[in-house]
């Protein structure tokens, strides 16, 4: 209409002032409504490209959701199998803690035989003196032993002389009494 508008004009053809205005008021219109075709595309790729930056973060945040997802099943994986260290390394705690009450308790045995040891040292030092007293007693006594066994052999053998002195007087008694 703008244009059929404009073209009668340019023709020459004569226009009251009312068509003027009319044209005027339309050409700025058009104006108008091309300017606001203008914003309304311009905001309109504005949006797109804010669409697309808006794709690309929920893209970016559900990729960071997956990897946190993961993350998060990793944490727990590794929280699992550290409660399981933990529980095994109470275990082995409990274990060597039993094991040095043990060795608490041997240690208190061992020293209980050694003051027993101690005991029978003192005892086998006294045990050895009364050996060695025994010993001295033995030796004194073998010493009157074979003082007295010496004194029976020499009285045997004076008992000897006596007898054949016995003997011969006997013979020659007899020859005397022959």
């Amino acid at each position: 209409n703008v244009y059929t508008l404009e073209s009668k004009l340019r023709q020459g053809s004569s226009s009251s002032n009312d068509q003027h205005d009319e044209l005027a008021v339309k050409t700025k219109e058009n104006q108008d409504l091309r300017q606001r075709l203008a914003l309304l595309n311009a905001a309109k790729y504005d949006a797109e490209a804010e669409v697309e930056a808006l794709k690309s973060e929920r893209k970016l945040l559900e990729d960071d959701m997956k990897m946190r997802d993961l993350n998060a099943l990793h944490l727990r994986e590794s929280n699992d199998k550290l409660k399981k260290e933990a529980a095994s390394l109470k275990k082995d705690i409990t274990k060597w803690r039993a094991k040095a009450d043990e060795l608490e308790d041997a240690q208190v045995q061992a020293k209980n035989l050694e003051d027993t040891l101690e005991e029978k040292c003192e005892e086998n030092k006294s045990l050895h003196e009364r050996v060695r007293e025994l010993e001295a007693d033995l030796e004194k006594r073998r010493c009157e032993s074979w003082r007295s066994n010496a004194r029976i052999d020499t009285l045997q053998d004076k008992a000897h002389e006596g007898l054949i002195k016995i003997n011969s007087l006997s013979d020659e008694l007899e020859n005397l009494q022959q």
